[in-house]
């Protein structure tokens, strides 16, 4: 999903369940506030967040126990990694830069 500046959710993803097979990647959907739609996913090859305008939390993203990489890159909202479960979640690469709000890795 790449410069979809109109983008508020991912709802519309909803019917994703189980492994999601290869990356994810968002960039530059000025307008998302909710990974929501991706709730049903429990584990992804990769996913790639950038420029997530209004994003301010990875909520959607609790279903999820196993990811190989997980990138967050000049999402200017983002405030806390609160949707990742942490106690169930393994997470091979983190990669968290430019996210000037982001107050506290708790929940990674």
């Amino acid at each position: 999903l790449v410069n979809m500046q109109s983008l508020k959710s991912l709802s519309g993803l909803r019917g994703l369940t189980g492994d999601l097979f290869g990356s994810l990647v968002i960039r530059y959907c000025k307008s998302l506030s909710s990974l929501s739609g991706l709730m049903n996913v429990t584990s992804a090859g990769g996913i790639k967040i950038s420029g997530a305008g209004q994003l301010t939390f990875l909520g959607g993203l609790g279903g999820l126990t196993h990811i190989g990489s997980i990138e967050l890159d000049s999402n200017p909202e983002l405030r806390s990694l609160a949707g990742l479960n942490s106690s169930s979640i393994q997470v091979d690469i983190l990669c968290i830069r430019h996210n000037a709000k982001l107050q506290s890795l708790h929940g990674c």
